[in-house]
């Protein structure tokens, strides 16, 4: 079995649908649940001037699995560069509600989102943790691949 270190800074890559994936654990939390911001494959590792194609929590399935490969850490990596953002959630009957966390990604604050902003969130992260094929699904789906 392989045993998986995840640091915050540690790049990984994967593959969907024959595109190169690439992602930067930005924070874990307490519980050891990383998030990652992920981004379509691109030649340096200047991820500031990009944008995340898709930022969530996610298990560590595909690492220990090896469809999931670590191949850097940025050295300078700063959780500033990689701001925490809001998220939204969604379970049925109850209304959509935003999340914040702090910097260690402990929930902070919920508050409903009122029918009339339902439009201007409903593109923001998904709380919760996504497994790794969620992830490369969402992905795949996002990128129209």
């Amino acid at each position: 079995m392989v045993k998986i270190k995840l640091k915050e800074g540690d790049v990984f890559v994967f593959t969907v649908k024959n595109t190169l994936i690439k992602g930067i654990v930005t924070r874990i939390n307490t519980i050891k649940t990383p998030l990652g911001f992920f981004y379509k494959n691109f030649e340096d590792d200047n991820f500031q001037n990009y944008n995340p194609i898709f930022i969530a929590q996610f298990g560590i399935q595909g690492f220990k699995e090896e469809t999931w490969k670590i191949v850097g850490h940025l050295e300078k990596f700063s959780r500033k560069d990689f701001p925490v953002p809001q998220f939204i959630q969604q379970v049925n009957p109850y209304p959509m509600h935003l999340i914040y966390y702090n910097d260690d990604m402990d929930e902070i604050k919920k508050e409903p989102v009122e029918e009339k902003d339902i439009p201007l969130v409903q593109n923001y992260p998904k709380s919760g943790v996504g497994g790794s094929e969620y992830i490369e699904k969402k992905i795949a789906k996002l990128l129209d691949i």
